[in-house]
């Protein structure tokens, strides 16, 4: 895990790409990894609830 958050950590300091992923609506984090895992975790709560109460299915 440590090599694959060291990658990206990588990258997303790169200006073009942070400005391309915020030009498509999107935000750079830089967090560590223990905030990482709580950012995951509830934004996986997040997710999942909108996908139950919008019955979201994949066609």
């Amino acid at each position: 895990m440590e090599i694959l958050r060291k990658a990206l950590a990588g990258i997303v300091a790169d200006p073009e790409f942070a400005a391309r992923i915020e030009r498509d609506g999107g935000r750079v984090l830089v967090i560590p990894p223990r905030e990482q895992h709580r950012f995951m975790q509830e934004e996986i709560e997040r997710w999942t609830k909108l996908v139950a109460q919008y019955g979201v299915t994949v066609d």
